[in-house]
């Protein structure tokens, strides 16, 4: 069985393919540049799907993210969820998002989760869960909180975190390039704070000032572009 994920609930958006039958990630995508999702969803599934050597046809499943978030997002990617099912009766499943995001941690870490999603006006969305084995158990609601009362019903103990780190071919195959005198240029859709840290470990970039976001790469005139990128390694 293969599943399509996507999540447009916040500014950022993501899609992965998964091989439930080799219990197996295909292909994601993830990009953070300040579009629209109206913009950018569609592209990202083909590219994705592109990436898994699959097609919408071959998909059995699709997930999607059903809040809380951005309105707006939610409405794009569940349109973009039912229009790729509707052809060919492709069932699809909605998942929380906060939901979501504690699965993730529940794999590394068994306790108490608090999953957290910035709701702007000093609130948080949130929902606690108890993590047992990467088995979820919920405790409460999906809700809209202020920070001050998620603060005053937590204890803090500690803080986990996740790395994805370089692969160790990635470093050789850009020394090569130097070597034959080829200019090595990063792009992701990373944060740009993520993306500078890892461009400095690979050594294409000595500083931040190097690097630029989409949305400043956007506004820069089409007849300044060749100048400009010759500054940016990122």
């Amino acid at each position: 069985m293969k599943i399509l994920g996507i999540d447009s609930s916040s500014i950022s958006c993501s899609v992965g393919v998964w091989d439930a039958d080799k219990n197996e990630l295909l292909a994601e995508g993830f990009i953070n540049n300040g579009l629209t999702h109206s913009q950018t969803l569609l592209p990202m599934i083909d590219d994705v799907l592109t990436k898994a050597n699959t097609s919408a046809k071959d998909i059995d499943l699709i997930g999607i993210t059903k809040g809380p978030g951005s309105f707006t997002g939610l409405r794009i990617g569940m349109a973009t969820a039912k229009g790729l099912a509707c052809p060919t009766d492709i069932p699809c499943v909605c998942i929380s998002t906060l939901e979501a995001i504690a699965q993730t941690a529940s794999f590394a870490h068994n306790g108490i989760l608090c999953a957290v999603m910035d709701a702007r006006c000093n609130q948080v969305y949130n929902a606690l869960f108890k993590a047992e084995n990467g088995v979820l158990t919920r405790l409460c609601d999906d809700r809209a909180i202020s920070i001050e009362a998620l603060e005053n019903e937590l204890t803090f103990i500690g803080v986990v975190g996740m790395i994805d780190p370089v692969r160790p071919e990635v470093k050789p195959a850009i020394d090569q390039c130097r070597s034959a005198g080829i200019r090595p240029i990063m792009i992701t859709g990373d944060h740009k704070d993520t993306a500078v840290a890892i461009a400095k470990e690979l050594g294409i970039i000595t500083d931040a000032t190097e690097a630029i976001t989409g949305a400043e790469l956007d506004a820069i005139p089409d007849d300044k572009i060749g100048e400009f990128v010759k500054k940016y390694g990122v």
